[in-house]
């Protein structure tokens, strides 16, 4: 079975998993790679065989392998933007990929995107979507990427559904992590970029 290093410049999507709450699957064409559960302040992936638990502290998200040593931490800056350092010496940052706009990439430490995430808007519903840059998913840290990337949230501009307002109180005001939302398939992340509400 192929895995998500295999998947190149392949378009990948998250999606809910039917029956199951605060759980979400990621797919890439027909192939189902992995899942990310919320329970709580707390978001757990599986993915191509690895786990990692992501826990939010202030404006860090925390980072720890399956035996629980801490593998990364990603700390949110202003403007959507943010850095990630792992435990291997690896960095990279995320940042809009074109200014202005909500989608979102994680760069290495030569400036070089690497993956690229969106929130696709159909109608009343939103779906997350990324995609690999060009020979990018063969790095070793490109699954972490893709699961971090939708736990720190994609789409952070994206503040409300299609046909939706937004009182005055409401407006600027950060997301409990984990919190959910019934009135939406899909959630973007909180101000402060971190652990967004699970899909339901």
């Amino acid at each position: 079975m192929a895995g998500l290093h295999d998947i190149s410049d392949a378009t990948f999507s998250w999606h809910r998993v039917k029956g199951v709450k605060h759980a979400i699957e990621l797919h890439a064409g027909d192939q189902v790679f992995g899942t990310l559960r919320f329970d709580g302040a707390e978001a757990v992936a599986e993915v191509d065989g690895q786990r990692w638990a992501f826990t939010r502290h202030k404006k860090q998200v925390i980072i720890r392998a399956a035996d629980g040593t801490v593998a990364g931490t990603f700390t949110a800056a202003k403007r959507g933007e943010g850095h990630l350092e792992l435990a291997d010496g690896s960095r990279f940052g995320w940042r809009p990929t074109h200014r202005g706009q909500a989608e979102r990439g994680f760069y290495d430490a030569d400036g070089a995107r690497v993956v690229r995430f969106w929130k696709a808007t159909r109608l009343l519903s939103a779906e997350d979507r990324g995609a690999a840059d060009p020979g990018r998913s063969a790095l070793p840290q490109f699954p972490l990427l893709v699961v971090l990337g939708r736990v720190i949230g994609i789409g952070q501009d994206d503040t409300r559904r299609p046909g939706t307002t937004t009182s005055p109180q409401q407006r600027g005001k950060p997301t409990r992590p984990c919190e959910p939302d019934p009135g939406s398939r899909s959630q973007p992340a909180s101000s402060a970029g971190i652990l967004p509400t699970p899909t339901r």
